[in-house]
């Protein structure tokens, strides 16, 4: 089949991302409540004491955020390619920013009912709509934010260049930057460079360079790559290493994580499940065609899945925490209680997903697009497509 009969949806993509957000909502919901040395003890982490025996399974649910980020170097790529500047800002506007003015607004209700206090309160949603880069927001989550907005502004200055045509110099760069990274983790474990190394590792203003989680987002762009241009030794080398570093940055944060914690933590489990998730991304994309033709309409409730994951990893937090706090309180089994829990933010999150974020980004298209025509006649390039990467190999399917 040609790329341009092949269907534009990567089912597997989209059951991915629900299984990413699944990984962190448990994660969240059964470990890092209790596990938080800055609440551990207190009456709020108490309720969640009863997930403890679920530990082995559960600490490291925290690598669906790396799961989300290879997935995004694969999407973003892929909806870039050709594209105008302006037309790739107002996609990537429409993509996030209603779905972050719906949930932080209903995220709101249960902190202020939770007694939080109304000026901090205002101050966290206000920050959270517009993504500021260091918080604080309604929901610790939201700090995966700021770095994809990161990883789209590259997108927008290489497409502001003209040249998205060398996109994949672009992600070499990045790719080797974040993986020198790592590899100086394992070459420098102590002394002052080993200090150094570990604070560009950890701190907050290198994440928002891309500079930790670069090699992610270069492993979803390199696949996309090799994809619309073929395999080459180079490629092929590059998406090891990154994959590689992606390994080392997983393990550098389980050390991290089980240290803050103070609870010793295995970082096979995170490694697995991100093998895992190359291995899922790698065979959605070789069968995606079979997968349309065996699921018919139903692919439609599959898409309606993958748009769900954004809400309901924003929300999670803010509804999913207090309510399995009042159900465990109340005497309900564990399992059933994070089952209900789920349920919910499920329900919610399908109804941002596919009733109110399309009326407000019905609302704010047109916005958008007045101010495109607004632009000064200087800068009449940001609205012309951009010279795209051109793919060579037969019969690559675009996803």
């Amino acid at each position: 089949m040609t790329a341009s009969a092949t269907p534009g949806q990567v089912v597997g993509l989209d059951l991915l991302r629900l299984a990413a957000a699944l990984l962190v909502t448990i994660y969240h919901l059964t470990y890092l409540e209790w596990a938080d040395p800055h609440q551990r003890g207190s009456a709020a982490a108490a309720p969640f004491l009863a997930y403890v025996g679920w530990t082995p399974w559960v600490d490291t649910g925290w690598v669906g955020v790396q799961i989300f980020f290879v997935i995004s170097g694969f999407v973003i790529a892929y909806t870039a390619n050709g594209r105008s500047p302006s037309a790739f800002v107002r996609s990537r506007v429409l993509r996030l920013l209603p779905g972050i003015w719906i949930c932080a607004t209903l995220s709101l209700v249960p902190l202020l009912l939770a007694g939080s206090p109304l000026t901090e309160t205002i101050q966290r949603y206000l920050l959270s709509l517009v993504i500021f880069p260091t918080g604080p927001w309604v929901a610790s989550s939201y700090w995966t934010l700021p770095v994809e907005v990161a990883f789209y502004a590259l997108m927008f200055l290489v497409l502001c260049r003209d040249r998205f045509d060398r996109l994949e110099r672009v992600v070499l760069v990045l790719g080797g930057m974040s993986t020198a990274l790592w590899i100086a983790m394992l070459a420098f474990p102590a002394g002052e460079a080993g200090d150094l190394v570990t604070r560009l590792a950890t701190h907050r203003l290198p994440k928002q360079f891309l500079l930790q989680h670069g090699c992610f987002f270069a492993v979803g762009s390199m696949i996309w790559i090799l994809r619309e241009k073929g395999p080459s030794r180079v490629r092929i080398l590059a998406l090891a290493l990154f994959a590689g570093a992606g390994m080392v940055q997983i393990a550098s944060e389980a050390h991290q994580a089980g240290a803050w914690a103070s609870l010793p933590m295995s970082a096979l489990p995170a490694e697995a499940a991100y093998l895992l998730a190359l291995l899922f991304v790698a065979a959605s994309l070789r069968w995606n065609v079979a997968a349309h033709h065996w699921l018919g309409p139903r692919a439609a409730v599959v898409r309606a899945m993958g748009l769900m994951t954004y809400p309901l990893y924003l929300l999670h937090q803010p509804i999913g925490i207090p309510l399995s706090a009042w159900q465990l309180r109340a005497g309900v089994p564990p399992t059933l209680a994070l089952l209900v829990s789920v349920a919910v933010i499920a329900f919610f999150s399908w109804v941002v997903a596919m009733h109110i974020e399309p009326l407000v980004r019905a609302w704010l298209a047109p916005k958008l697009q007045a101010l495109d025509r607004r632009l000064p006649a200087q800068w009449s390039w940001a609205g012309r497509p951009t010279r795209p990467l051109s793919g060579t190999a037969d019969g690559v399917a675009r996803a």
